[in-house]
């Protein structure tokens, strides 16, 4: 190992940031300025109840299914974002053995790896049900 070889350590991450996180603002920006507008949140303003319950009981209960989602979603889409990423910059990490294994004709690893893309998702569309379930069918 090289003087270099801790260089860029946290390249992969400011590149996967920079493509995710605008999409991602920008999509739980949108859906909590739509459910900050609704009926019921109005009502609870007329109440008088605070802020904080209003957001914590009004606006983010009913957007957690939606946002619980939207992470099971960002995971595989931050997998797909990390195999140029890691494979351009020469850097080690599940993006790379996907290149890797894509470019060997490895499919035993690439099934793999897309069993583990789509797990994550599921979970997380799972826990996002379960979450809408519990709380009533907020977030439907």
């Amino acid at each position: 190992m090289g003087a270099g070889t801790d260089r860029g350590r946290g390249d992969d991450a400011v590149a996967l940031a920079a493509v995710l996180f605008p999409k991602l603002l920008s999509y739980t920006r949108n859906l909590l300025l739509e459910l900050e507008c609704a009926q019921h949140v109005f009502a609870a303003r007329a109440r008088g109840l605070s802020e904080g319950r209003i957001l914590m009981r009004y606006v983010m209960r009913p957007a957690s299914s939606q946002l619980l989602a939207l992470a099971g979603v960002s995971v595989s889409m931050a997998l797909g974002a990390s195999v140029p990423v890691e494979a351009f910059c020469d850097l080690p990490g599940i993006g790379q053995l996907a290149w890797k294994a894509a470019l060997s004709r490895d499919l035993p690893v690439l099934v793999n790896l897309t069993v583990l893309v789509t797990a994550v998702t599921l979970t997380a569309n799972t826990l996002g049900d379960t979450v809408a379930a519990v709380w009533g069918g907020a977030g439907e």
